[in-house]
């Protein structure tokens, strides 16, 4: 059996196969604001799948086409693979084997954003020592193409087509220092609610708060445009720090790490 990209025809079919699992890089996909999407009917389709930025997500019935699916211009060397039902993980191990390496990643739950304290969060940015400079990504076409130039903060930016389409569409934090981006958060990627947050730091400016200053000040950023700051954490630390910046912890969830030069 082909596989096929989603159309109106299958639309609906396809949304019904993602309903049992909530991650916002899914609704962006299938709302078209960024990702794309298969599935193993042009009609009637029993199995899906989304790529999106670098998660792949599987839902359905499991099928050998679609698991096998990574497009070279439309994927990364690094994936990270999401079944979403048991018959997949199942099927990716048997499809994969020691290709690919299990992790427990960390969902956190998607609450009302009146759960957060505004004030609180302002307290976070305002302790920001002076000697660093906030600057707004999304209107400073120097931080996007800074965090564009190291490994370290690529991810920040690099699912946007150019800083013209990261201003249009994307949010982000960035902390200057001496002329150097160090640490920033930004919009992984967008959905029509919302963001999803990505936060990062370089090394040698780490246990120094700025994180949490990044995140609060996104955060505030989005509450300000009625978006929702979307989370999803790949460690505890992360799970920790959205914890202290007003989140709460959801579950544990099974991914598998696929390096395709391997």
């Amino acid at each position: 059996m082909s596989i096929y990209r989603m159309n109106d025809l299958n639309k609906s079919k396809i949304e019904e196969l993602f309903s049992c699992w909530w991650d916002s890089l899914i609704p962006s996909a299938l709302a078209g604001c960024m990702g794309h999407v298969w599935c193993n009917g042009e009609k009637d389709p029993d199995s899906a799948q989304i790529i999106n930025a670098d998660f792949c997500y599987f839902a359905g019935e499991p099928d050998k086409e679609l698991a096998l699916n990574m497009p070279e211009e439309l994927t990364r060397d690094f994936m990270v693979l999401v079944p979403l039902t048991d018959k997949w993980d199942r099927y990716l191990n048997e499809v994969y084997g020691d290709k690919i390496t299990k992790v427990t990643r960390y969902a956190i739950k998607k609450e009302p954003d009146s759960i957060f304290d505004v004030d609180k969060l302002q307290s976070f940015v305002d302790r920001l020592d002076k000697k660093y400079k906030i600057v707004d990504i999304e209107s400073d076409e120097k931080a996007y193409n800074k965090a564009l130039e190291e490994k370290w903060s690529e991810d920040m930016c690099i699912n946007y087509d150019s800083f013209k389409d990261y201003s249009e569409r994307g949010l982000g934090v960035g902390v200057m220092h001496d002329g150097m981006l160090v640490a920033g958060a930004s919009s992984y990627t967008v959905y029509p609610e919302g963001i999803e947050i990505t936060i990062h730091c370089r090394e040698d400016y780490r246990q120094r708060g700025l994180a949490t200053v990044c995140g609060a000040a996104l955060i505030l950023k989005c509450l300000g445009r009625k978006l929702h700051p979307n989370w999803d954490a790949r460690t505890m630390i992360s799970v920790g720090l959205a914890t202290k910046l007003g989140y709460h912890f959801n579950r544990e969830y099974t991914a598998y790490d696929y390096d395709k030069r391997v």
